[in-house]
C-alpha cells in the first residue's frame, strides 16, 4: 500500500530539503489572499491533539469542506485513543479538500508538500502532474461489515443508482449509461437510472433509491466518476458483487494498489455491453473478483488503517524538513488559543515568525512545562476488532 500509493506520491518531493520558512511562506501568502476558498485550512498537531485551521471562518458554510476536514480530525483523534492509540507526529501541513487539485500542474505555487484527497494519475506512466501528496477521507466510513448476498440469487445485471450534479460535464458517463440502459434490447444487460439530476437539458426517468447493502442482490455494479473521482468505491468493493469500474485518471489515496480485473473490471463507452456480456458467461470469474474485493476492503479500509496509512504520509513529510521538529517543539497551544479572535491560521504564522527570528529552542520555565499542551482527555476504551462472518 505504502509503495504504491505514498511513495509515489512523495517522489517529486524527495529531490531537495525543505525548511519552516517555505511552509511560512506559502501559507502567508494565502492567508493574505482576499478569498483563498472554503476549501483550504491548515492541519495541526501536537502532543495528540489536532486541530484545523480553516482560512475562512467556518469554511464558509460549505458542507463539503467543513464535512471533510472535520471527519479527519475525528478520525485521527480517535485512532490516537485508549492503550493501543497510535502516536501521530507533531507536524502543521496544508490540507486542501476540494476535489481539484490545489498546487497546478507540475506543483506550481506549491513550496513544500500539500496534502489533498483527490487528484489525477497517469496510469500508463505510472506517475502524475499533480503534486499534492493524498490522505484518506475519514467521511466514509467502512466498518468491516461485509455485504453477503447468495450468487443465485442476485440478478443477473448491471446495476448503476446515482446522482447527476449540475457540475458535471455533458454526456458523463452516469447520463450515458442511464441513456443506454432505456435502449431496446439492453434490459437484459443493464439496471441503470439517477435518483435526481440536476443537469437542465437532461430529462430522465427518475429511479427510486437502493441502498449500499441492497446493491448486493445485482452481480454486477457500476462505479463511475462524478465531478471526480466518486468516493463511494469503498463501498461497493465490500459486497460480494463484481464492481464494474469506469477507466478514469482521478483517484484516491489507495487506487493504485487495486489490480484490474482482480477486484474489478475496468470498462469505457466504447466495450460496456460486451464487459457485461462476457461477465454473464463466466459466474467463477466474477465470483473470484468480488472475493478478492472484499478482502482487500477488509485488510486496508478500516478506521484505524486510514489513521495508520496518514500517520506515515505526515512522518514522510516532516523527514523532508530539517527544522520541522524544531518548530513544533517551540509552538503552543495556549499561545495559538490567545491569539486575537482565537485559534488561526495568523495566529499559527505568529508563531512561525517568532520560531524563523530565533529558532534557538527555549527551556521551560519551572513549574510550567506542561502549559504549553492541553490536558490530557479521558481515554475510550478500544472497541473489539470486526470479524468477517458469512
Amino acid at each position: 500500500m505504502h509503495r504504491d500509493n505514498l511513495d509515489a506520491d512523495f517522489i517529486p518531493w524527495r529531490k531537495r530539503r525543505y525548511r519552516v520558512a517555505k511552509l511560512h511562506e506559502m501559507l502567508s501568502k494565502l492567508a493574505h489572499r482576499g478569498d483563498p476558498g472554503a476549501y483550504l485550512c491548515v492541519i495541526v498537531i501536537k502532543n495528540g491533539t489536532v486541530m484545523d485551521l480553516p482560512y475562512i471562518k467556518n469554511y464558509k458554510n460549505v458542507w463539503t469542506a467543513k464535512n471533510r476536514v472535520r471527519n479527519f480530525v475525528s478520525g485521527l483523534l480517535e485512532a490516537s485513543r485508549g492503550p493501543t492509540g497510535l502516536v501521530l507526529p507533531d507536524t502543521a501541513f496544508l490540507f486542501s479538500v476540494r476535489d481539484t487539485p490545489h498546487c497546478g500542474r507540475k506543483g506550481d505555487g506549491c513550496k513544500v508538500p500539500v496534502f489533498a484527497p483527490i487528484k489525477r494519475w497517469d496510469f500508463s506512466r505510472n506517475a502524475s502532474d499533480d503534486y499534492e501528496v493524498l490522505l484518506p477521507q475519514f467521511a466514509n466510513v467502512y466498518t468491516g461489515e461485509l455485504v453477503f448476498y447468495p450468487w443465485e440469487k442476485k440478478a443477473d445485471k448491471a446495476l448503476l443508482r446515482s446522482t447527476l450534479k449540475a457540475r458535471m460535464k455533458w454526456n458523463s458517463t452516469r447520463q450515458w449509461l442511464v441513456e443506454l440502459g432505456a435502449r431496446p434490447g439492453n434490459g437484459a444487460l443493464l439496471d441503470t437510472g439517477v435518483i435526481a439530476n440536476e443537469i437542465k437539458g437532461f430529462k430522465p426517468r427518475l429511479s427510486k433509491s437502493v441502498s449500499i447493502p441492497d446493491h448486493a442482490r445485482w452481480r454486477y455494479i457500476f462505479h463511475t466518476d462524478g465531478i471526480t473521482a466518486s468516493s463511494r468505491l469503498g463501498k461497493v468493493l465490500a459486497i460480494n458483487s463484481v464492481v464494474l469500474k469506469e477507466e478514469s485518471h482521478w483517484i484516491e489515496y489507495w487506487y493504485r494498489s487495486l489490480i484490474p480485473n482482480v477486484h474489478y473490471v475496468p470498462f469505457n463507452k466504447e466495450n460496456v455491453l460486451q464487459v457485461v456480456s462476457e461477465l454473464q458467461r463466466d459466474p467463477q470469474r466474477c465470483q473470484r473478483i468480488a472475493d478478492a474485493a472484499q478482502h482487500f476492503m477488509y485488510r486496508h479500509f478500516s478506521q484505524r488503517a486510514k489513521a495508520m496509512y496518514t500517520r506515515a504520509a505526515l512522518t514522510s513529510y516532516n523527514a523532508l524538513f530539517d527544522d520541522m521538529a524544531a518548530f513544533m517543539a517551540s509552538f503552543s497551544w495556549d499561545a495559538l488559543k490567545a491569539a486575537p479572535g482565537g485559534p488561526s491560521v495568523r495566529g499559527l504564522l505568529d508563531q512561525m515568525k517568532a520560531f524563523l527570528r530565533d529558532p534557538k529552542p527555549k527551556a521551560p520555565v519551572q513549574g510550567q512545562a506542561n502549559q504549553s499542551t492541553p490536558q490530557p482527555q479521558p481515554q475510550a476504551q478500544p472497541s473489539a476488532e470486526p470479524k468477517a462472518t458469512q
